[in-house]
């Protein structure tokens, strides 16, 4: 998405909204620059937080980790998308911690009968990082695939 109108900038508001009233954080990542710039200044209602912008995906998953009560996930300080975000030198110095770890890739699935937009996948991601967590309970393990000959 390279811009947002005020139908969409209304609509994540309410899903935020929804989101901070039932408990539950959000974490966005990848969004571009010109977006997030547009979703911060529109947000009188101060319901998007400039913490939960994450330049990578990866890094906005291990961050829900951590907050899931799972300290030795981040190895090293995750890429806010907002450079204010992280402790800085300067307030115009770009923060460019080192990239945490990749993901092990033996770790993720691929599940072609998940739907993304129910968030299916973020949750198979989480099970698969952290075996035994709530989310986890009584699901089956994803089988492993063979290897292709």
């Amino acid at each position: 998405v390279n811009q947002v109108d005020s139908t969409g900038f209304h609509m994540i508001e309410q899903l935020a909204s929804d989101c901070k009233d039932r408990g539950i954080s959000l974490f966005w990542s990848m969004v571009k620059a010109p977006v997030r710039k547009v979703l911060l200044r529109c947000n009188s209602i101060n319901i998007l937080e400039r913490e939960s912008f994450f330049l990578s995906t990866e890094e906005a998953l291990q961050s829900a980790l951590v907050l899931l009560g799972h300290q030795t996930v981040l190895p090293r300080a995750p890429h806010h998308a907002f450079p204010s975000t992280c402790r800085a030198l300067s307030p115009l110095s770009v923060c460019h911690p080192e990239r945490p770890a990749p993901l092990d890739a033996n770790l993720i699935e691929e599940h072609a009968d998940l739907d993304v937009a129910t968030g299916d996948v973020a949750v198979k991601m989480l099970e698969a990082l952290v075996p035994g967590s709530p989310n986890s309970a009584g699901r089956k393990s994803p089988k492993k695939k063979s290897p292709v000959g």
